[in-house]
């Protein structure tokens, strides 16, 4: 599976890192496996790295479907790391969407800085 994601509760943070070919069951899979960590809160941030997904085949529902995915709570934060164009637009459309705060980066520093801003130096996310 392409997805594996490492909870991190004394930073109230999910890392999650995607490769390779992600499709509509994987990802829901993924967000699944994380809701049921009994760790897992929903105002948790996400740090989604999807640098090395070499192919998507996500379909529109999906991609809907996950914007108001009932794990977000509206102060949960996400922050997507791309390097793909058409992903990147993609989910800038399901941003308009989306619950929580969500924001789609192509830098690793600017994507962390913001899921960063407002906490204490101590659960920043490195």
């Amino acid at each position: 599976m392409p997805w594996a994601h490492t909870l991190d509760k004394e930073r109230s943070a999910i890392l999650v890192k995607v490769s390779g070919r992600l499709n509509d069951k994987e990802l829901i899979l993924g967000l699944d496996r994380v809701g049921l960590d009994p760790d897992y809160r929903k105002d948790f941030r996400f740090f989604l790295d999807y640098t090395e997904v070499t192919e998507l085949q996500l379909s529109a529902a999906t991609m809907m479907a996950v914007a108001r995915y009932p794990i977000f709570s509206s102060e949960s934060r996400r922050s997507f790391l791309v390097s793909h164009g058409f992903f990147a637009s993609a989910l800038q459309f399901v941003r308009a969407h989306a619950v929580g705060k969500f924001q789609v980066f192509e830098n690793r520093q600017d994507a962390l800085a913001w899921l960063n801003e407002d906490f204490p130096p101590e659960k920043a996310i490195l």
